[in-house]
């Protein structure tokens, strides 16, 4: 992890095998360790895997995730770790931009396996209730997001629609899964093109309002000199293609005979 990632989080300690890095007004350790070492129940599921468990605690949401198998120890690197970093490098991107914001990151945890591996990890982050996860009637809301994603670089391939939240009283979009962003040197509208399209059609939008949207988004950007027509081909044919969302240092962008077709027309 890059050594500025935790910059805001200025309370380090180290109880019950985890190594904790936490905001200072963050008081809720000992409910937290309660949680991680199974000694207590969250209030509330929001989602359950086999390595994921996205929890609800005393007003913070708790991202835990738990390495069992082998080949999730040698991954267990990729995820809060990385989510943090993409979180630290969305917060410089996206600063006090109107409309968008972020929950604010209340702290990090991790309990180390051997050199590089974890056997779990996972973050703390502010709990925002007075929002839903986007509906398609708030699809337009999101034409900024995506713009901004694209003038400052960030391609974040597992953009998904259910990672949207919107508050509805102040009109703001809020991102809330970081992880697997990669910050690019310069705007690449293949990357812009490939997160649409996972956004899409993570979302089930039909035709009609995601040709109108993806209008939008291209309207706001207009240095991309693509036609609405190929970029909508792009995407269709981008449904059908599986593009690995775990891409660091070296992203893969589109393939060549689909990136030739868009250019050529």
């Amino acid at each position: 992890m890059k050594d500025d990632s935790l910059e805001n989080l200025t309370v380090h300690l180290e109880r019950d095998g985890f190594r904790l890095a936490l905001a200072s007004d963050f008081t809720e350790v000992e409910n937290l360790l309660a949680l991680l070492t199974g000694r207590a129940k969250p209030e509330r599921y929001f989602r359950q895997g086999r390595r994921r468990n996205v929890m609800l605690s005393r007003q913070a949401v708790i991202k835990f995730y738990d390495f069992h198998k082998f080949t999730d120890l040698l991954r267990s690197g990729r995820y809060a770790p990385r989510e943090v970093e993409c979180y630290h490098d969305y917060v410089k991107a996206f600063g006090q931009l109107e409309g968008i914001r972020l929950p604010r990151l209340l702290g990090y945890f991790e309990k180390r396996f051997f050199g590089p591996f974890y056997r779990s990890n996972g973050l703390i982050s502010e709990y925002m209730p007075d929002t839903h996860e986007l509906t398609l009637d708030e699809l337009m809301r999101t034409v900024p997001l995506f713009a901004h994603l694209y003038r400052r670089g960030i391609y974040h391939l597992d953009m998904q629609f259910k990672n949207v939240l919107f508050h509805t009283a102040s009109s703001t979009v809020i991102p809330i899964d970081y992880m697997g962003c990669n910050i690019l040197s310069q705007p690449n509208w293949e990357a812009l093109l490939i997160m649409l399209a996972r956004f899409l059609r993570t979302g089930k939008v039909l035709e009609e309002p995601a040709r109108a949207f993806l209008n939008n988004v291209l309207a706001a950007l207009p240095d991309i000199h693509i036609t609405p027509d190929r970029a909508w081909d792009c995407i269709c044919k981008l449904y059908q293609v599986t593009i690995t969302t775990h891409q660091y240092h070296h992203p893969i962008f589109l393939p060549d005979d689909l990136r030739r077709q868009v250019i050529s027309g």
